[in-house]
């Protein structure tokens, strides 16, 4: 009866580590797609950061293209102005609110 108990076992000792090997296997298949799974977000995220720094990029130019247009027609209106009304302190009032609707205008577009 100990031989029959002993090659039982030994069938038991087998399964027992079949059934290991399996579950380690197991293991290094889930490591592998962790591992995998973290390379495709760390890639992903590496990619999102790229188009928000190129999006970043092509704002920063248009906001720097507006700046330079409202100068440009700020130095304009600044030139007309002073065609418009002569030097002197006649005028100074006429000048004046002139500049002060151009200011209005200006943060009217600005802030539309």
């Amino acid at each position: 009866m100990s031989g029959t108990h002993a090659k039982g076992e030994a069938a038991e000792n087998e399964g027992v580590a079949r059934a290991m090997q399996e579950v380690l296997q197991a293991e290094d298949v889930a490591a592998r797609r962790i591992s995998e799974s973290r390379s495709a977000v760390a890639a992903t995220v590496q990619a999102a950061r790229a188009k928000a720094e190129s999006i970043r990029r092509r704002a920063d130019a248009r906001i720097a293209r507006l700046h330079a247009r409202d100068r440009e027609r700020i130095e304009a209106e600044m030139a007309d102005s002073q065609q418009l009304a002569p030097a002197g302190p006649a005028n100074w009032s006429e000048r004046s609110a002139y500049i002060d609707d151009a200011v209005t205008r200006l943060a009217v577009a600005l802030t539309s």
